[in-house]
């Protein structure tokens, strides 16, 4: 009996921390993930909730840049949100739509002029079935708004049949790479993909600072301790959305240009201000 009570007591409880553990999530939580950030959330961006799509003004549009859809589509051709595929927030997702033939096109930038010397941006991306792949797609990029600082980008290769990530650290001043860590990867189409990426800004010119490319939770890429700036400036922007394709400009890659109309949704970003 004494067993049985024990074993009835252990289940009770249990029971209870269930049942206080459970509830909703609200907008500024994490999701339950295999990677956890340890840093204090700063941001999370969901844009907005099904029937009540947007973003939130108050942060993104603080220094007056925001959200931008400079070259954006009119709403009848391609919504600037979707509700399907339904997101991993369960919200809206941000459709960023490219066009065929187009180069080098802004289709929106989530942009915050701030400075950091440590960042972790996570958030999700989803290539539709039959995605037409330019020569080269930016999917992120941090940087220097003097335009001569220190760089990180996120880009995907897709020429030639032999997809690549692209993940780089870069100073635009003396145009030198100081980090190159490409991998051979096929993103899935028509699949919720989860992007991380870590970024410790170095002091200059000493080998104190780390980039780290996380896909679906899992690390592919790692600068180690590395040289990330060989100035004073940081980087004080981020991307999430960018340009393409830097194929037609750089002479890399078969398909420079947008071979068709596409879709490249982006959800669930959150930014904190610690490695995971």
């Amino acid at each position: 009996m004494r067993i049985i009570s024990i074993l009835l007591a252990a289940i009770f409880f249990f029971q209870i921390a269930c049942s206080s553990s459970s509830g909703s999530k609200t907008r500024n939580e994490t999701s339950s993930t295999s990677l956890q950030a340890q840093g204090q959330l700063e941001k999370y961006e969901n844009f907005g909730e099904k029937g009540a799509c947007g973003y939130d003004e108050s942060y993104w549009a603080a220094d007056g840049s925001g959200f931008t859809n400079s070259e954006y589509e009119p709403s009848t051709r391609s919504p600037r949100y979707l509700e399907t595929p339904v997101s991993p927030d369960g919200g809206c997702s941000a459709n960023y739509f490219i066009r065929a033939g187009t180069d080098e096109l802004i289709p929106f930038r989530l942009y915050k002029n701030i400075k950091f010397s440590e960042i972790y941006v996570e958030f999700y991306i989803y290539f539709k079935s039959g995605f037409k792949y330019p020569g080269g797609l930016k999917i992120a990029r941090f940087g220097n708004n003097e335009q001569i600082g220190p760089f990180l980008f996120l880009e995907y290769n897709y020429s030639n049949g032999d997809p690549v990530v692209v993940f780089y650290t870069y100073n635009k001043l003396t145009d030198v790479e100081f980090f190159t860590g490409n991998i051979a990867y096929t993103f899935p189409e028509d699949k919720w993909i989860k992007i991380g990426i870590y970024d410790k800004e170095s002091t200059p010119n000493s080998p104190d600072g780390q980039s780290i490319l996380y896909i679906d939770d899992q690390e592919v890429s790692n600068s180690g301790l590395d040289i990330t700036r060989s100035t004073g400036l940081e980087k004080d922007f981020f991307w999430i959305g960018g340009n393409h394709s830097w194929g037609a400009q750089t002479g890399e890659g078969s398909k420079p240009f947008s071979p068709g109309d596409s879709n490249l949704l982006y959800d669930g970003i959150r930014i904190y201000n610690m490695k995971p």
